[in-house]
């Protein structure tokens, strides 16, 4: 549906196209996609990412598909991509904003936070554990660099109760530990 949509699709089969040229061409905009199967195309200028895709979505104005077994929605630079509702990754019932649900491997990365040259940053596992700085936490919470505390507390507190029992006890003192202080 759409001008020209899916028109050089010569041997690929089911596959949905709405809008100008949507589907027609691969990325560069010139080669055919002539073999694609099972395949939509939802906005005018989409394109796929090989004439051999099977199972990839491809949503917006000018947007080209991932490959088999992809979706992508809008652009790189669309600024806001707004959804309503729950959203589920890896779950169909979705029980808060965001839910995620890993593989049940241990050891599995659950969520992968990098910078902007896919520097691993924090890593998630499945089993709970948190790595900073660290793609293996081995513990509950895994730091490999320096940790700061700005606060308006007159001292530093890291552990179960720690500084808990500080009234009195003076100013600018630091308690690590189990019920340190």
């Amino acid at each position: 549906m759409g001008n020209t949509a899916l028109s050089k699709n010569t041997t690929g089969s089911n596959n949905v196209a709405i809008g100008l040229n949507a589907g027609r061409f691969l990325g560069d905009a010139t080669t055919p996609n002539q073999a694609g199967q099972q395949n939509i195309f939802l906005g005018a200028e989409t394109t796929a990412l090989t004439s051999a895709d099977t199972n990839e979505t491809v949503i917006g104005y000018g947007v080209t598909g991932l490959g088999s077994n992809t979706v992508v929605l809008g652009r790189s630079d669309v600024v806001t991509t707004a959804l309503r509702g729950n959203v589920g990754i890896g779950t169909t019932s979705p029980l808060a904003k965001l839910s995620i649900k890993g593989t049940g491997a241990t050891t599995g990365r659950l969520l992968q936070i990098t910078d902007s040259n896919d520097v691993e940053k924090v890593t998630i596992l499945d089993n709970g554990n948190v790595g900073i700085g660290t793609t293996t936490p081995n513990n509950t919470i895994r730091v490999t660099d320096l940790i700061n505390f700005d606060n308006t507390l007159p001292g530093t507190f890291l552990g179960f109760e720690a500084g808990k029992n500080t009234a009195g006890a003076g100013i600018n003192n630091t308690f690590v530990g189990y019920r340190a202080g």
